[in-house]
């Protein structure tokens, strides 16, 4: 006895759906935007937060000066409140990100082995564009979100 079995599959669905994930590729900027939006977010509470995780603490001399300079108490990363207030975020078509142009916050985000008063010192990192794992799944929900129609 011979038998027959025929499977056939519809792609019909499937491919309108990529069609429509094409399109949207094009232009992503709903999606960056929000991408953007959180990001400036997380720097926000990692301004907040002092780190997260927490930055390595204040020396006791840097807390000192900040003292007689009236500073203090305060928290870390702000002392004049320039580098969290300079933090923008942009985003395009393609793309979304947050930064800033002062020239001393790669010393903060990355640490710097400087010479403080003749003496070799260790400015610790202490990372503020950070995000958590939490934050990189709600990005990419977004993202999957804006491509599959969800997020207009």
């Amino acid at each position: 006895m011979r038998v027959s079995l025929t499977v056939r599959v519809d792609a019909l669905e499937a491919m309108a759906a990529l069609g429509s994930i094409k399109e949207r590729i094009k232009d992503m900027s709903p999606a960056m935007q929000r991408v953007a939006s959180i990001m400036q977010s997380s720097v926000e509470k990692n301004f907040d937060a002092e780190g997260r995780p927490k930055w390595h603490p204040l020396h006791p001399l840097t807390i000192r000066d900040r003292m007689r300079q009236g500073y203090w108490p305060g928290k870390i990363l702000h002392r004049t409140g320039a580098l969290r207030a300079s933090i923008a975020q942009y985003f395009d078509s393609r793309r979304a990100g947050v930064g800033t142009n002062l020239k001393y916050a790669a010393v903060h985000q990355y640490g710097e082995l400087t010479s403080i008063k003749g003496r070799r010192a260790l400015i610790p990192a202490r990372p503020f564009l950070k995000l958590t794992d939490e934050e990189m799944g709600e990005i990419t929900n977004v993202i999957n979100d804006y491509l599959l129609g969800g997020l207009k």
